[in-house]
């Protein structure tokens, strides 16, 4: 593990934790508070938080060792295509 992949990860983590926030806390916002018995009280969802940290952060460091890995190259394109290809397979 270098530099790169430590930033890598982190980077892909942070990513992973603001797209959850886009989609849970804003998109979907209004289609959870019709279903308040569903969910825990905010009181108990902040004590769970460190486990939604370490699960975005394992999520940075899978996304960042399949790219590293080259699972995803095998055409010339050019960077930005291929991490969107490998993004995609990811999904």
């Amino acid at each position: 593990m270098n530099t790169k992949f430590i930033v890598s990860s982190l980077v892909m983590g942070f990513a992973s934790l603001m797209q959850g926030f886009l989609v849970h806390a804003l998109a979907l916002q209004n289609d959870y508070a019709r279903l308040p018995q569903l969910y825990r009280p905010a009181s108990q969802q902040q004590g769970q938080f460190g486990y939604m940290l370490l699960a975005h952060l394992l999520i940075g460091i899978g996304l960042t060792w399949i790219y590293r890995r080259g699972h995803c190259r095998g055409f010339n394109d050019p960077r930005v295509f291929d991490l969107l290809r490998c993004a995609t397979r990811a999904v």
